[in-house]
């Protein structure tokens, strides 16, 4: 019986690809995803910081280059970091700024999304986050409090991670910002402050574990949201924060459904 598990796992696994919309499941869907902070300040993360004033001249004059440059690949659907309840009101505000109506908004959605949909001929974008599910750090951070020496590990952690945000956001230019947030260092650097404290109650309540899973369920239902919108010959520009961006783009690549496009040669 043991030897036939692996059969019967693969035909189930058939069986349940035959009942999905094939349409999704499609070959040469390219997806370029931009790892970004939030240029509003909404002080949504994890490590808070003073972030970069992305309304400076030459951080305007970049923006414009980097819009032109991604609207090179002639997007299909531009994906940004909101609600879907939030569609209808941010593609009303796209539409006026695309009719020359309003000015763009202090955020990476206007700032970025906006700009290469209005160049690509696009009239909306889609807004692809989850958040019926969030982070449950509540439980985690009552349950470091009996690990001290972890707790000290993670704080240490966050801090340095505190700083070298800093000095990102108080030294360097716009396109190094960038640069830095999309490089798979910085980004193992994300995913390596979770897994700190993955050992929480490990054999009993498994609390580490379970916040972790927490964050990684609702990326992989972004990620699911990113799936959905792969059509035969699409082409995704996907805009999102550093800490999403570093668990999805594992996930872009690894899918055979998806090619990946690298963003560190448009930056």
């Amino acid at each position: 019986m043991a030897n036939k598990l692996p059969y019967l796992l693969l035909f189930f696994l058939y069986s349940c690809a035959t009942h999905l919309n094939e349409d999704v499941l499609v070959d040469n869907s390219k997806v370029v995803m931009l790892g970004t902070f939030h240029f509003g300040t909404p002080g949504l993360d994890v490590v808070k910081n003073d972030v970069f004033d992305v309304t400076k001249t030459s951080s305007q004059l970049y923006l414009d280059t980097l819009a032109k440059r991604l609207s090179s690949l002639r997007p299909t659907a531009i994906l940004v970091e909101c609600d879907a309840l939030e569609t209808e009101a941010i593609n009303s505000r796209l539409q006026k700024y695309i009719n020359d109506r309003i000015d763009l908004g202090i955020n990476e959605i206007e700032q970025i999304g906006f700009r290469i949909a209005k160049l690509a001929n696009l009239d909306h974008v889609v807004c692809f986050d989850e958040r019926t599910i969030s982070w449950d750090s509540q439980s985690l951070f009552e349950e470091l409090k009996s690990y001290p020496k972890i707790k000290k590990k993670f704080r240490q952690a966050i801090e340095e991670y505190t700083e070298d945000e800093k000095r990102r956001h108080s030294q360097l230019s716009l396109k190094e910002i960038f640069i830095e947030y999309n490089h798979p260092d910085l980004e193992r650097q994300n995913r390596s402050l979770y897994l700190i404290t993955n050992l929480l109650g490990a054999g009993s309540s498994f609390t580490g574990a379970d916040a972790n899973a927490t964050w990684w369920h609702r990326n992989l239902r972004m990620f699911a949201n990113i799936q959905t919108q792969a059509q035969k010959n699409s082409r995704l520009i996907v805009i999102v924060g550093q800490g999403h961006s570093s668990l999805i783009r594992g996930w872009i690549k690894d899918d055979p459904d998806l090619e990946y496009i690298d963003i560190l040669q448009f930056l």
